[in-house]
């Protein structure tokens, strides 16, 4: 506290002086003072407008507190500044990350369509390619477009049936969840699921036991999924436990 008051004192006497400002803005971050934060890196944007690394800090600092929107349109703004200035942008790592923090700005704020169509746009210049698709199948569940989440879900889950994140979204979409129940289940975390974590109705778990009993994954997963979709008491339990069971012993 005693070194950012230093640094205002330093800054009533110069205010174009960016590298205490810069100085200032790291503390104020350190010590979570965000909307210092904001004013400071707003600040050294002022001074070097010019430079993509000061319109990502600035971004940055409205996202923390919690101004989606004006992080978004920092981001579009500081593009007419610097996309002048590069050669060629395609297929830079930092350049994709930037791409999908911008499209998270865009989903925060609830601009769903605009997410898919940015994620769209710029998926030539995404390296992470399976991010890429998570994050589509994500916003088109977001956005009430279960059918088509459904089919980039069933796809993910092909390519690795071990992974419970996509088994989640999955099932998110297979059972029609609304967005704001779909962004609840994405934030679940570990081996939590949908049919975990809800109290679902007999016809929704009847659904979910003919997704994995009709699919082809091939996954010892599916089967300790299985054994969610049924309580103690019914009569399929006990086949059940014991296909689980026997699958993974070994004499």
């Amino acid at each position: 506290d005693e070194a950012k008051e230093c640094f205002r004192k330093s800054l009533a006497l110069d205010r174009t002086n960016v590298n205490v400002s810069k100085d200032l803005s790291f503390l104020q971050i350190q010590t979570r003072e965000l909307q210092g934060f904001v004013e400071t890196r707003k600040l050294v944007l002022e001074q070097r407008p010019h430079t993509r690394a000061n319109w990502v800090a600035y971004s940055a600092a409205q996202y923390l507190n919690g101004n989606y929107t004006a992080a978004s349109d920092a981001l579009e703004k500081g593009s007419e500044y610097t996309n002048s200035q590069e050669v060629d942008i395609t297929g830079r790592i930092e350049d994709g990350e930037l791409i999908m923090y911008h499209n998270q700005c865009l989903e925060k704020a609830g601009r769903i369509e605009e997410a898919i169509a940015h994620l769209e746009s710029n998926k030539p210049k995404i390296m992470d390619k399976n991010g890429y698709k998570i994050k589509m199948a994500e916003l088109h569940q977001l956005c009430g477009k279960s059918a088509e989440a459904k089919q980039m879900w069933y796809k993910l889950v092909k390519t690795q049936p071990d992974n419970y994140r996509f088994h989640c979204g999955l099932q998110t979409s297979i059972l029609e969840l609304s967005p704001e129940l779909s962004a609840e289940m994405f934030r679940l975390t570990r081996l939590d699921l949908p049919s975990t974590a809800l109290h679902l109705s007999a016809s929704q778990l009847d659904i979910l036991r003919q997704l994995y009993t009709k699919s082809n994954f091939e996954s010892k997963v599916i089967k300790k999924i299985e054994l969610t979709l049924y309580r103690g008491d019914e009569p399929e339990f006990p086949a059940v436990l014991d296909a689980y069971l026997r699958g993974n012993l070994t004499s």
